[in-house]
């Protein structure tokens, strides 16, 4: 039986990612893994982590290192301002190497912890700004990762990287029974404040609103539409 390694922030993504692989694989062989990369959007996405994990039942980790120091992201270098949607410059949210970072440190406790698999909540809406988000890249480093250890069938899972936000929340809800007003998707770090104009908040109501609902988090919170 796999055992398997999710890469958990505690947004929409990762959580319908979570959700999936306890349904896929089974609670007892599924281990989330919070990264704190000195992310300006950490003390949102921390409580989101304790919040999903407390309503699940299941004990998470945090794995610590810094990508603030390398700069080039206004997700880690916090004098910054965070772009609205509208001003169209998502590449600037981009953090050089994070899922790469993220895949190494996943890979090494997979092969020190036996571990088989390493799941990431990568969707099709990433492909367009974010390189290391792409079908090919995983693929490189699912090799990559098999040739720079004895472990050799350790697994990438990605399983909506060609899928569309709006049908991976369907599933979410419909199958999977994600509780979306729970989790935290905004760059902004406050802790159910999302801020309804970063291109993360544009892009999670948009998915809900394609499938004809309110973002389940907007609801709860009572800001309507």
């Amino acid at each position: 039986m796999k055992r398997v390694l999710v890469s958990f922030s505690g947004g929409q993504d990762s959580t319908t990612v979570l959700y999936r692989c306890i349904r896929e694989f089974g609670k007892e062989q599924v281990h989330p893994v919070h990264f704190y990369y000195g992310q300006r959007h950490y003390p949102g996405e921390a409580k989101a982590v304790v919040m999903i994990c407390g309503i699940l039942g299941m004990e998470h980790e945090q794995i610590d290192f810094d990508l603030s120091q390398f700069g080039r992201s206004v997700l880690t270098e916090h004098d910054k301002k965070i772009p609205a949607q509208s001003e169209h410059k998502q590449g600037s949210t981009v953090v050089p190497f994070r899922n790469t970072m993220f895949l190494v440190h996943l890979a090494a406790k997979a092969v020190t912890e036996d571990f088989d698999v390493i799941a990431l909540g990568s969707t099709y809406e990433d492909l367009a700004e974010y390189p290391d988000c792409r079908p090919e890249y995983f693929k490189a480093m699912e090799h990559a990762l098999r040739l720079a250890d004895r472990h050799h069938h350790l697994e990438i899972y990605t399983p909506y990287v060609d899928v569309k936000k709006s049908d991976m929340s369907l599933e979410g809800i419909r199958l999977l029974k994600v509780p979306y007003e729970w989790t935290h998707t905004c760059y902004g770090g406050e802790w159910k404040k999302p801020c309804r104009v970063c291109d993360a908040c544009k892009e999670r109501e948009a998915s809900f609103e394609a499938i004809g609902m309110i973002d389940p988090l907007i609801k709860r919170l009572g800001y309507g539409v």
